[in-house]
């Protein structure tokens, strides 16, 4: 599963993410124009998203991943980019529907 991002506008530079204390690994570097859509691979998500976001330059659009990937325990409300099915999906306590109300 990832985390979706829109840049809703243009950094001056690279945005670095430094790299988590352990295991040791190299920081990330994003570089998007304004309307890009960015996926955020979800073991980067926690540290890499909210680095973005206060960067101001990106809105999360939504989780993204396969119908297997859909969080186990949803709120109402909660919504999914399934790719599987190829659809933005909102569940409504019950189950995932998508804008018709055609459950997936």
């Amino acid at each position: 599963m990832s985390t979706r991002l829109l840049c809703v506008s243009t950094p001056t530079s690279q945005i670095q993410v430094p790299p988590p204390p352990v295991p040791a690994s190299g920081a990330n570097f994003y570089a998007s124009t304004k309307g890009d859509v960015l996926d955020v691979a979800s073991d980067e998500a926690s540290v890499d998203v909210q680095t973005l976001l206060s960067s101001g330059c990106f809105v999360i659009l939504g989780q993204v991943g396969a119908t297997a990937a859909r969080p186990t325990y949803p709120r109402a409300g909660q919504q999914f980019i399934d790719v599987t099915v190829g659809t933005l999906l909102t569940y409504d306590g019950a189950a995932w529907r998508d804008v018709t109300g055609t459950s997936h």
